[in-house]
């Protein structure tokens, strides 16, 4: 199992390395912002930190010394048109060191692509409902085969499209049929694919800046209250497209206010589902009001650093613990070291991960594909827990646990066992990993060093005292019963981490989201009141008492 986890950290680094100069235009974005906003220092900090990575390529060529001596002139000066000067230096610098026959890929990226769009064109105007899912899953899959050079060109429009193709899916799979909306985005993404192969390309300006993606989302949602009732069919639009927003600029919103958040991840969808309703109406101004109420433009500080780790990190330490208790006995001792190691692959992983989605995927859409990897990763985890619990179950026996050990069955636990428990390990650390670096890396320039690090320090402490408290409590706890608290801790915890899973590929039309409102969402215990959702968890529930069963039915 570590020989392929490290095969694939090994291709992620080199993936990274091989990556284009992307990091720097999204420097140059995000400095664009501050300079705008009227902050220069957060802009010249920005463009410090440029300058270091920028000399550590150690390129030397006419190209890039006239980069630096743009960057000089905008360290000197950070304004709108030293940075655009800036950006220009940097694309004729990328053409000599990159040289890619865009033409060529553009022509192809056409002759791959907007055939099968044609196609969807068709069957979206001639109402054809019982074919337009096939098709649009062609045109789906042949635009993620085919999208990078859109990306690479123009993350305008590749936002644009993503966007469009989402509230289109979204329009497709609720119920009843949105048929009005799907023949407005049908035409939208024809447009904005026309435009681009045009020849027209267009970089992303002020959404570099997560703060002003919020921004500009929150004016779309106050826009929306003047539009229900008078306009539904655009307010709800305008809801879905939010929620394909937001996880550009979740980060904002759950490092300051984690109720606020989940009320977000669970409400709005709840109101773009009920548009016209009163209670959607008064929530949808609660959510408002509250957002507004936010400090955006205060620094973080150690307590928002802290809170953080330990938000993410409690869920994947108690699987940890949860799993070493287990491995107490002499006959599973062997396995400790597969789950610590499973851990430490995990946050090597993490790191990778971050610096791949920072660097290999558009800026659009690099919030979407961190959710994304979470909610395949959770449910991945999920699976593999359930095997896991299912054969602590079957020990959690008295007279099982004797048998077991009368068998000295470790040669079980030496091999399949073992690797299930290091894959678990893996995976509950890997699956938040990744975006807590990325909230860190979105963070840094608003806190004080001595605050990150004291805020990290204090976030360690904490939770190496609950794992001291776990380990402490398992000692006094007889093996068998080990067995059984620890196959409910987990049972709990898989059936949140499939909820959230779940829920999160929702966000990203990953997964359809068909709401119930007659139920409430429950986000602590990850429940949210979504048809799929509901069936997938009851679907849990279901398998681990079967499995359960049948496991108990062969303990040794």
């Amino acid at each position: 199992m570590f020989r392929a986890c490290f095969v694939i950290l090994s291709l992620l680094f080199t993936l990274s390395l091989e990556a284009s100069m992307s990091p720097f235009f999204i420097g140059i974005s995000d400095a664009l912002s501050a300079v705008k906003s009227g902050d220069s220092k957060l802009a010249k900090d920005i463009m410090i930190k440029f300058e270091k990575d920028f000399n550590a390529l150690n390129i030397n060529t006419a190209l890039s010394d006239d980069v630096k001596q743009r960057l000089k002139d905008v360290l000197n000066e950070a304004n709108v048109e030293n940075l655009e000067s800036l950006s220009s230096a940097l694309i004729a610098l990328e053409k000599e060191q990159n040289p890619i026959d865009y033409e060529a890929k553009r022509v192809k990226f056409k002759q791959k692509v907007m055939p099968l769009y044609k196609q969807l064109t068709k069957v979206t105007q001639d109402r054809d409902f019982e074919q337009i899912p096939a098709i649009f899953k062609r045109f789906y899959d042949s635009w993620q085969r085919n999208e990078r050079v859109v990306g690479d060109l123009s993350p305008w429009h590749y936002g644009k499209i993503e966007t469009s193709m989402a509230l289109y899916r979204m329009a497709m799979v609720s119920e009843p049929r949105d048929a009005a909306t799907m023949d407005i985005q049908i035409v939208e993404i024809g447009e904005f694919l026309d435009d681009f192969l045009a020849g027209n390309t267009k970089q992303i300006e002020a959404n570099g800046d997560t703060l002003e993606e919020l921004k500009r989302n929150l004016a779309l949602l106050e826009s929306t209250k003047e539009l229900i009732g008078v306009d539904n069919a655009k307010a709800k639009g305008n809801i879905l497209s939010v929620i394909t927003n937001w996880p550009l600029f979740e980060g904002e919103i759950r490092t300051r206010d984690a109720n606020l958040y989940n009320r977000i991840e669970s409400l709005l969808p709840q109101i773009a589902a009920d548009i016209d309703s009163k209670s959607s109406i008064n929530t949808l101004n609660k959510l408002i009001d509250d957002i507004n109420s936010l400090d955006f433009n205060a620094n973080y500080n150690a307590y928002d650093v802290a809170i953080v780790l330990i938000r993410e990190g409690v869920e994947a330490l108690l699987i940890v613990i949860a799993l070493l208790a287990v491995v107490k006995s002499g006959s599973l001792k062997r396995a400790k070291a597969h789950i610590l190691g499973g851990a430490g692959v995990g946050i090597v992983a993490s790191i990778l991960g971050a610096v791949a989605l920072s660097y290999l995927f558009p800026l659009a859409t690099a919030g979407t594909n961190r959710e994304i990897l979470e909610g395949v990763v959770g449910i991945l985890a999920v699976v593999v827990m359930i095997f896991v619990v299912a054969w602590l179950h079957s020990k959690s026996s008295l007279a099982a646990w004797k048998a077991y050990i009368a068998k000295q069955i470790n040669r079980a636990t030496s091999s399949g066992s073992v690797f299930w428990f290091g894959l678990l390990s893996f995976l509950a650390v890997f699956r938040e990993g990744a975006e807590t670096i990325l909230f860190y890396a979105g963070m840094l320039p608003k806190v004080e060093m001595s605050s990150f690090i004291s805020g990290i320090v204090g976030a360690l402490v904490i939770l190496a005292l609950i794992a001291y408290f776990m380990n402490f409590i398992t000692s006094k706890i007889a093996m068998h019963n080990i067995f059984k608290l620890m196959s409910l801790l987990l049972y709990a915890l898989g059936f949140k981490i499939l909820g959230i899973s779940v829920h999160t590929l929702q966000l990203t039309n990953i997964v359809p989201n068909s709401i119930i409102p007659s139920i409430p969402s429950i986000s602590f215990i990850g429940f949210y009141n979504t048809f799929e959702g509901v069936i997938i968890q009851i679907s849990y529930i279901l398998s681990v008492i079967i499995l359960a069963y049948l496991m108990g039915k062969k303990a040794v």
